[in-house]
This record gives C-alpha cells, sequence and structure tokens, in this order.
C-alpha cells in the first residue's frame, strides 16, 4: 500500500512539475540586428603642380597666373634673372591623412646642386620641408590632411648677377612627389617608408 502511495505522489508531483513547466511565463526581450559595416579605402591621391612655372593647376586645368611663366624665362638664362617656379603637393584623398615627400632630380651640365649653387640661388623652405645632405630629397613635416596642400618647396631659382657667362651652365629640374598614409605612421616610420617607395619607383 505504501509502494503504491509513493508512486502515485511521485506520478502527482512529475505531472504538476510538466504543467508549470507549460504555465511559468519568464520576462524576455529581444534586440534588433546591428550590422557593422567595415569598407576598403579607395588609396590614397596626391598631385604635384608648380603654377608659376607652367600654369597648370593640381587637377591640370588652367591656373590663370597671367605674369611671364618659368619655363619662358628659363631659356637662355642671363645674370640676375630670376625665375619662378613653385612645386607643391596637394593631398586630393577624399579621407587619408598623408605624409609626402617630393624628389628633385638634376639634369644638364649643372647635374647637382652643388654645381647649380654655384651660379643661382634655389630659396628652398627648410621650416616646412626637411632635406637631404645633397638636396635631392624633401620631407614635408607635417601630415597633410584631405584638400590641403604643401607650402611651396620654393618659389624662385635666381641666376647669380655676379657670375660671369662662362659660370653659367644649362640644368633642369625634374620634380615628383611620393604619398604615403598617415595612420599608423608617425614621422620617422614615414620617412622610411617614403624612401622604400622613391626606390621602388624613382
Amino acid at each position: 500500500m505504501k509502494k503504491k502511495t509513493i508512486i502515485r505522489l511521485t506520478a502527482i508531483i512529475a505531472i504538476a512539475s510538466i504543467i508549470a513547466g507549460f504555465t511559468l511565463a519568464y520576462l524576455t526581450d529581444v534586440t534588433s540586428a546591428k550590422t557593422n559595416t567595415f569598407t576598403a579605402s579607395n588609396g590614397i591621391d596626391i598631385q604635384i603642380a608648380e603654377p608659376l612655372w607652367d600654369n597648370v593647376a593640381y587637377d591640370g586645368g588652367d591656373a590663370e597666373v597671367t605674369a611671364t611663366l618659368g619655363n619662358t624665362l628659363a631659356n637662355n638664362i642671363v645674370p640676375g634673372r630670376e625665375i619662378p617656379k613653385n612645386p607643391s603637393v596637394k593631398n586630393a584623398s577624399d579621407l587619408e591623412n598623408v605624409w609626402v615627400a617630393v624628389k628633385l632630380t638634376y639634369t644638364g651640365d649643372a647635374n647637382t646642386f652643388a654645381l647649380i649653387d654655384t651660379f643661382a640661388n634655389i630659396d628652398f623652405d627648410l621650416t616646412a620641408w626637411d632635406a637631404n645632405a645633397d638636396k635631392t630629397v624633401f620631407y614635408y613635416n607635417t601630415t597633410l590632411t584631405p584638400g590641403s596642400h604643401t607650402t611651396d618647396l620654393f618659389t624662385r631659382v635666381l641666376i647669380d648677377s655676379t657670375a660671369g657667362n662662362s659660370a653659367l651652365k644649362s640644368f633642369g629640374i625634374a620634380i615628383k612627389a611620393y604619398g604615403v598614409q598617415a595612420e599608423g605612421l608617425d614621422y620617422t616610420a614615414a620617412k622610411a617608408q617614403l624612401d622604400a617607395l622613391m626606390i621602388a619607383q624613382p
């Protein structure tokens, strides 16, 4: 008799537990889905211009310079002549800050800065730009935000008024700009990256 009673009580408790499981209601809530999207960058975009030399703006259009251009005054140079030339670099990227550098290649009979410096003065901006020893590479020492541009690396080449005709030599200055992203790179690291880029793409 006791066994039957125990079995019945156990069955009643089990049934009661099942019923309770179906009838108890807990407070619940569910959030809406939150999607985090990561998009790839379009890269960086830099542009170089020297409108006083060739009347060309950053975008390749007319810079509307009305003075005599440097590329005209550079023909048949004479002592005392001032030849305008104002290279600068623009960060044309949409979102990315960049570090930039400029590489100068000297050509002609006076194919180094040292040779040109014997009869002409180039007024390099050595406050905003840091130069290497032979004045062939210049690093802009602050980052460029999107849409901003560097100061002019220089604004003119002035032929020494005391230079005799025998001292004057023909020369050319080719200018190429290089850029690297600023995010994740301090100035020292950026210079190393720019140097590597100049070696890879001289």
